[in-house]
């Protein structure tokens, strides 16, 4: 089989004088092998967690969302000494879709307090 998956966004911006878009982008992705982890977890913000994801064989693409509507978190790949090199940042009610290398361990922080952040990932 073939284009398993299907992945679309669109981007519109105004912002004063400054406009681009509308955008818009359809993927069609293969997915090998059926199957995806996925839940709400509690993401602490004293110290970097690892992001769960679940019981998946091969990883594929990883969708975060920031359920909380107050405080951002923080996201990016262990840094090598135990803790977590930042990449990203999902303001409260952002969502973060990317393909993750197979080996990878991402790590979450919250800011301020705990938040929850959705977190599913689909076999690849």
């Amino acid at each position: 089989m073939a284009d398993e998956i299907r992945l679309s966004y669109s981007l519109h911006v105004v912002n004063g004088f400054f406009s681009l878009g509308p955008q818009s982008v359809s993927l069609q992705i293969d997915q090998a092998a059926i199957g995806r982890a996925g839940h709400a977890q509690s993401i602490g913000f004293a110290a970097a967690e690892i992001v769960d994801f679940g019981d998946i064989a091969t990883n594929g693409y990883l969708v975060m969302r920031n359920l909380d509507d107050t405080n951002y978190v923080t996201w990016g790949p262990d840094n090598g000494v135990a803790g977590i090199q930042v990449m990203g940042k999902l303001k409260p009610g952002e969502v973060a879709i990317f393909r993750v290398a197979p080996t990878i361990v991402m790590y979450a922080q919250a800011d301020t307090a705990a938040v929850l952040l959705d977190v599913y990932l689909l076999e690849d």
